[in-house]
């Protein structure tokens, strides 16, 4: 019985110093994880480095860190680069990914775990060859912050998922604001008009101007007369100048088919004054007269000569309206 006891005693303390010695040993690849941010905004960039440290029996096994094989989502791999690292400890491989965040899925983001595969070569059986031993080191999962000028409160625009009602008295405020643009609405409508009004006034006055000059050279450019013939010709032609000068100025409409009686009145209701329609009708009258030679003279291009500047002065007083 005591070489029994003896015996398990022996046994348990074997077995804790191969545990305590495996326990001692150093791990064959180290590592280190750095990031250039604790905490970033959409868009930004982040540099996720990883440094690993091995001595020269160990291979890091590079096939599978290629960005095609690369998932870190949610964030985006935009670039990763692999190449050796020598530093005092040994040799060994550093790792950089560049990534970034495009979408906003909450408010702490989780970088995945990532594993990195290595091999090592062990003595073959009876000590003879070697044997090639893979093994896993998995570099943990890294946590990242994500920045915001949205409150806890706030709907993320991007995900925003529906209107919100609003109260009676939210809705009861919309009341002045209302009001305020109906009166801008007002104003601005008003200001148009008056603007309006004065353009067409001005583009009015300068239509009469035109008138005006273009009449007065009607009547300039009647010839002399050569003989007393041509004294009618000259009437008609002086009656037809002043009808298209009136049917522009006032906008008679078939001036041509009035008299001058009728033509007196039709100006006198459309606010000419009686002085003005008088004399209109007074040089209609005379035209007539020393048309049909029914007017008491013996020179008719004096005659003529004052029945032209009575018309000039009719054609300004109209235009001047």
């Amino acid at each position: 019985m005591a070489i029994l006891r003896f015996a398990v005693s022996l046994w348990l303390v074997c077995l804790c110093c191969f545990s305590l010695q495996a326990q001692s040993e150093e791990p064959l690849v180290r590592f280190e994880v750095q990031l250039d941010q604790t905490a970033i905004w959409l868009g930004d960039l982040l540099e996720y480095r990883i440094r690993l440290y091995h001595s020269e029996e160990v291979e890091i096994i590079r096939d599978n860190l290629k960005a095609g094989d690369i998932h870190l989502d949610p964030f985006t791999l935009l670039d990763m680069a692999v190449g050796p690292l020598r530093t005092e400890q040994g040799q060994g491989l550093q790792i950089i990914f560049h990534l970034t965040v495009l979408e906003r899925s909450a408010g702490e983001l989780i970088i995945p775990s990532l594993n990195v595969y290595y091999a090592t070569r062990q003595a073959g059986s009876l000590g003879k060859g070697s044997g090639i031993e893979t093994h896993t080191l998995v570099i943990p999962e890294r946590k990242v912050g994500l920045r915001s000028t949205l409150t806890s409160d706030s709907r993320d625009i991007r995900d925003f998922l529906g209107v919100r009602s609003t109260s009676w008295m939210a809705r009861l405020m919309w009341i002045p604001g209302w009001f305020v643009i109906g009166l801008f609405a007002v104003q601005g409508a008003r200001w148009s008009l008056i603007k309006y009004r004065e353009m067409a006034g001005g583009a009015q006055r300068i239509d009469k101007k035109t008138v005006e000059q273009r009449a007065l050279v009607a009547l300039n450019s009647l010839a002399p007369m050569a003989g007393g013939e041509q004294l009618p010709q000259r009437c008609l032609e002086i009656i037809q100048i002043v009808q298209g000068a009136i049917a522009d100025l006032v906008e008679v409409e078939e001036v041509t088919a009035l008299t001058p009686q009728e033509l007196r009145e039709e100006l006198i209701r459309r606010n000419t004054g009686e002085p003005v329609s008088d004399q209109v009708f007074k040089v209609f009258e005379e035209c007539e007269a020393l048309r049909y030679g029914s007017l008491a003279s013996t020179d008719g291009e004096r005659d003529l000569s004052e029945l032209i500047g009575s018309c000039r002065e009719v054609i300004s007083q109209l235009a001047r309206l």
